[in-house]
């Protein structure tokens, strides 16, 4: 079937190339009896032809004859991720994966050394070691040569932690008795200690060697993030609601471009076109928002309209999401 499928590209391939007013007979094998082209009569001034395959005829394998020069995405390439999974790559990949016998190559990625420069920097460090106290802390200082962000007065760099102190559902649920149905406000505390701790962003000193020293509990997981500035914020989107109690739901949404955030901002208004306000209080690094409703002397419902916006180390907001109806 392969060949069958290379022969008839082929002999569009001559189509194409060939002069159809003069073209009497086309063959493409060196048999006289091969597969062949022969013009219909007609009274048209365009020919018509009829194609003949004899499937029984074997020829050799076809090398490749094309190749394709792929997508180039338009400027800024900074922003090729918009491109890489448009319907048009999307489609011109299945062409190419179509081809048996690899028949068409794609090139052309002069455009990606355009991405090949510093963006982000994450410097990981863990600490867990059984033998030693729990809640021990490591001493740690770090040297980073940061000679190629000078003049750049954009770079930002924050903390964020996890450990036993900071962070941590598990310590919360021991400390209120570790009950085995967890109330509406214990279940809501828990939550509020499930993400991790931030410190900054802060601007760097002009320097070319960076220096910090932190602790690191044991056990505990601290990651420092160092950015640059992007130059914009997208839209979060497809937002989802659960509802788990009467007066709960947690609120989550998708960001696949956003990077360098110090929050997400979760807005509410009970009606469309009135006044939205900030339901979160803390910081949101994670995408989803637990929303509940505890107080009964404050007029407080999960019933309204909801949009969740970005906001960067740089304090930029972005654009809000669409307008979500959660009707209860």
């Amino acid at each position: 079937m392969g060949h069958h499928i290379q022969l008839f590209i082929i002999i569009c391939i001559i189509l194409l190339s060939a002069s159809f007013e003069s073209l009497k007979e086309v063959s493409f094998t060196k048999f006289s009896q091969a597969n062949t082209l022969k013009p219909e009569p007609s009274n048209q001034e365009i020919q018509k032809y009829k194609l003949f395959i004899k499937n029984k005829i074997i020829l050799r394998n076809l090398k490749p004859f094309w190749k394709s020069t792929g997508l180039c995405p338009p400027d800024p390439h900074e922003e090729s991720y918009n491109f890489l999974l448009s319907p048009d790559m999307k489609l011109n990949i299945f062409h190419i994966g179509s081809l048996p016998h690899n028949g068409i190559s794609q090139v052309r990625i002069h455009w990606m050394l355009d991405l090949v420069q510093m963006r982000e920097i994450t410097i990981f460090l863990y600490n867990s070691a059984d033998t030693y106290k729990n809640g021990s802390v490591a001493d740690v200082d770090i040297y980073l040569n940061i000679s190629y962000l000078k003049g750049n007065t954009s770079a930002r760099w924050a903390i964020h932690e996890i450990n036993n102190r900071k962070s941590n559902p598990y310590i919360v649920w021991e400390n209120i008795g570790m009950p085995s149905y967890p109330s509406v406000q214990d279940f809501s505390l828990m939550k509020s200690k499930e993400e991790p701790y931030m410190r900054g962003p802060w601007y760097f000193t002009d320097s070319t060697l960076w220096k910090y020293k932190l602790n690191v509990l044991n056990p505990g997981i601290t990651l420092i993030h160092i950015c640059e500035r992007p130059q914009k914020l997208y839209k979060v989107k497809n937002m989802r609601f659960l509802q788990i109690w009467k007066k709960t739901l947690q609120i989550s949404w998708t960001d696949l471009y956003n990077r360098c955030l110090s929050s997400y901002i979760v807005l509410y208004s009970f009606d469309l076109h009135g006044s939205y306000h900030q339901l979160n209080k803390k910081r949101l690094l994670f995408p989803s928002y637990w929303h509940a409703c505890l107080n009964e002397k404050r007029n407080c419902s999960i019933k309204g309209f909801y949009k969740v916006l970005s906001v960067d180390y740089w304090g930029r907001r972005g654009p809000t999401s669409e307008i979500f109806h959660f009707k209860g």
